[in-house]
């Protein structure tokens, strides 16, 4: 039914009304956020970010969210506060990649809002 990975949600719910709308809706608001980010909110030297490979899911609490995977590539020194693995890409460059996730959910007047990162920085 959709072009996204599904974890704690059983098949007879996305067949439920509604169900192909909410992704959507979410999709699309996760593009715009991403769109609308400033660059000076990701670790320093972050020239570029893809998002990616979003995965419905059901949290602990039973709540229904989005998550989608964010890879930040950058170039020069990496701060040595990052705590998340560096990648790197092409050392004589200096060019390399830091791999996160962020999820989203809706809040209780139903709009989707973020919900923060799986691995803190």
């Amino acid at each position: 039914m959709f072009a996204i990975n599904i974890v704690g949600i059983e098949e007879n719910e996305l067949q439920e009304p509604g169900s192909r709308e909410f992704v959507q809706e979410g999709i699309t608001f996760i593009k715009q956020y991403f769109k609308n980010k400033e660059l000076v909110n990701f670790p320093p030297n972050i020239g570029a970010i893809t998002v990616d490979k979003p995965v419905l899911f059901r949290g602990e609490e039973g709540e229904v969210g989005l998550m989608v995977r964010i890879n930040a590539f950058g170039s020069g020194e990496y701060s040595e506060n990052m705590q998340l693995p560096i990648n790197p890409l092409v050392e004589e460059q200096m060019l390399w990649k830091v791999t996160n996730f962020a999820f989203f959910n809706r809040n209780e007047l139903y709009n989707w809002q973020y919900g923060g990162l799986v691995f803190r920085q």
